[in-house]
């Protein structure tokens, strides 16, 4: 019985070891959620960054750029997300799947995003 015991939790310490909790958090406009995203203290930051291109008067242009080596949605050329690689994978996805993911969303309803609160 001490056996099966030990070696259960040692089964159980591989099957663990590395893995980590990450906090998530969701950006919603009007009550639609957009982005997913693994926080790591990114959430006040895609905020203010949201809430600049609300006030941007222009004609707004959504792309997906690979910038640093790490895919990212922009805003008229300026970054508004990355996607890391815990991103894509909390996704089941690939980083630049999943930034055009986001940027079609985004850009669907460009015109009805109001800032954020």
């Amino acid at each position: 019985m001490k056996n099966i015991l030990t070696l259960t939790l040692a089964a159980m310490a591989i099957i663990t070891m590395g893995s980590k909790t990450y906090k998530t958090n969701t950006i919603k406009f009007s009550g639609e959620k957009y982005f997913t995203f693994i926080d790591n203290n990114r959430y006040d930051t895609l905020q203010d960054r949201f809430n600049q291109m609300c006030l941007v008067k222009q004609k707004t242009k959504v792309s997906t750029n690979k910038i640093n080596n790490t895919w990212c949605v922009t805003v008229n050329n300026k970054v508004l997300i990355s996607v890391t690689k815990q991103d894509a994978t909390l996704h089941n996805s690939k980083p630049k799947a999943l930034a055009n993911k986001w940027a079609n969303k985004l850009n669907k309803n460009i015109d009805s995003i109001k800032p954020l609160k």
